[in-house]
């Protein structure tokens, strides 16, 4: 297990998109709205020095809690940009995600929700499948898998790229189906500038 370092945490997951900004829906814009941007529209509203007063506290709530052991709850996606080999680094290209020993432990704030910060992990370039292995041909218009299965239990909401065949056996496995979050799941708040949860339905 790997923990970000408060950079790394702070890089991933700013300020200015956590449910603590509160920023409303954005008419939808396709390739979606930078940090610098949606800080601009922050400070046009309330003014620079509320934001960076905010930063500032959030920044310290970061190195409290990364600082404190074990979180009461994190996210891990088992995905190749996120796990790491035996000596705590990224995968070569040639290596099973399946094989990974360890992957980033992302701790959740009370700024965040679990299913916000997946919402920020996940992406479009998932070419490999946890369960079966499968591997999608590397090729630039091919899309990495859009399906990713999360789990949770004790604390920790783990969360798989899943390839159709594998989440067609879940399904047929599992009254009512299984929990999926897909990309389009993504692209809908990235689209439309991170508004907080609170804007919008459902939960995890």
């Amino acid at each position: 297990m790997s923990e970000p370092s408060p950079d790394e945490y702070r890089n991933r997951f700013s300020y200015i998109l956590n449910n603590s900004a509160d920023l409303r829906p954005k008419p939808l814009q396709r390739n979606g709205f930078s940090d610098d941007h949606l800080r601009d529209d922050y400070r046009e509203r309330h003014g620079g020095l509320e934001l960076a007063s905010a930063e500032d506290a959030y920044d310290a709530r970061i190195e409290a809690m990364l600082g404190s052991g074990r979180p009461a709850h994190a996210v891990q996606v088992y995905d190749r940009e996120h796990v790491r080999n035996e000596l705590d680094e990224p995968l070569d290209y040639d290596e099973s995600i399946r094989h990974a020993t360890g992957v980033m432990t992302w701790p959740v704030t009370m700024d965040w929700s679990a299913l916000r910060m997946i919402l920020r992990l996940i992406h479009w370039d998932s070419m490999e499948c946890w369960w079966c292995g499968s591997v999608k041909v590397r090729i630039s218009e091919v899309e990495g898998y859009r399906n990713f299965v999360p789990v949770h239990s004790l604390g920790v909401t783990w969360v798989y790229p899943t390839c159709e065949p594998c989440l067609g056996r879940f399904n047929a496995d599992v009254e009512g189906g299984v929990r999926v979050i897909t990309v389009p799941d993504m692209l809908r708040p990235r689209n439309t500038g991170w508004p907080a949860d609170r804007f919008r339905e459902g939960g995890l």
